[in-house]
C-alpha cells in the first residue's frame, strides 16, 4: 500500500477528527470545552491546540483537526440518584488549527453541528424508549454513538474534507433539516 495511502488512513481515523467516547459521566469544563449553541458558532480562537506535526506535512496533509465529543454530563440528582444527560462539545486544547481559512472554519463548523445532530438523537431516543435510570439511557448512547464516528467520517469523505463546496452545502441542506425536525430534543430533558 502506497505511503500516502496509509498516512490518509491513519489521517482519518484518529486524528482529522477524533471522536471522543466518553466512558464515564463527568462534570462539562467551560474553560476545556466549548458546548454547542446554534447562536455561537466556533471561531477560529477555539482551536488553541497545538497542531498535529504527522497532518500539516506531506501528501494529505491538513490544515485542521477539531475533537468533537458527546458529553456524558452529571445533571441533577434526585431521590439519592444521580442523572445523566448529553452535551455536545468541542475539546478546545485537541482542536488545532494552521489556517485561517473560512471555508475551513465552515467545515469543521459542520462537524459540530454533526455531533449536536447526533446528540439530538440520543436525546430522542430516551424520550421514546421511556429509560429511566442512568444505565438505561448510556445503553442507547453507546448503541447511537457510533452513528456519530460512521456519519462524521461518511462527511469528510464525501465532501473530501470540505474541498468539493456543493458536496459541503449540500451536507449543511440535510444536517440543518434534520437539526430542525429534531429541534424538540435541543436541550437536555429535566430530571425525571
Amino acid at each position: 500500500m502506497p505511503l500516502h495511502r496509509i498516512v490518509l488512513r491513519f489521517f482519518i481515523l484518529t486524528t482529522l477528527i477524533t471522536i471522543s467516547i466518553t466512558l464515564h459521566a463527568q462534570k462539562v469544563n467551560l474553560k476545556v470545552h466549548k458546548l454547542w449553541q446554534a447562536d455561537d458558532p466556533l471561531s477560529w480562537e477555539d482551536f488553541q491546540g497545538p497542531p498535529d506535526s504527522l497532518l500539516i506535512t506531506g501528501k494529505g496533509h491538513s490544515d485542521a483537526g477539531i475533537h468533537t465529543m458527546i458529553i456524558v454530563d452529571y445533571c441533577c440528582e434526585e431521590e439519592g440518584e444521580t442523572d445523566v444527560c448529553f452535551q455536545p462539545a468541542i475539546h478546545r486544547a485537541k482542536s488545532w488549527s494552521v489556517s485561517d481559512s473560512e471555508s475551513l472554519l465552515i467545515h469543521e463548523q459542520l462537524h459540530f453541528d454533526i455531533t449536536e445532530l447526533i446528540t439530538r438523537k440520543i436525546r430522542k431516543a430516551i424520550a421514546r424508549s421511556g429509560a429511566r435510570t442512568s444505565n438505561e439511557k448510556y445503553r442507547i448512547y453507546l448503541r447511537l454513538v457510533r452513528e456519530f464516528s460512521k456519519m462524521q467520517t461518511r462527511y469528510d469523505r464525501e465532501t473530501d474534507h470540505g474541498l468539493r463546496p456543493m458536496r459541503q452545502l449540500k451536507w449543511k441542506e440535510k444536517v440543518w433539516q434534520e437539526l430542525e425536525e429534531l429541534k424538540a430534543y435541543a436541550k437536555n430533558p429535566d430530571c425525571h
